[in-house]
């Protein structure tokens, strides 16, 4: 199993978990707006991220396999 395949599987199982089964599973999140350079906070969910992570993953996977034909 390669590296992109773990990854795929530990996003399937946290993606799987209900938030309340889980101590806490809200993060802050800083980022700098692109822009402006100003700083940025976002509280985000784990279970949220994992579930769109691995949804984008499964996109890009999709659009690869067009290219390797």
């Amino acid at each position: 199993m390669n590296n992109n395949e773990i990854l795929m599987y530990e996003l399937e199982d946290l993606a799987s978990y209900n938030p309340e089964d889980i101590d806490n599973p809200i993060i802050e999140v800083c980022y700098e707006h692109a822009e402006t350079g100003a700083d940025h906070f976002q509280t985000l969910c784990l279970v949220d991220l994992g579930q769109r992570a691995l949804s984008r993953l499964r996109e890009l996977e999709a659009i690869a396999k067009k290219y390797e034909k």
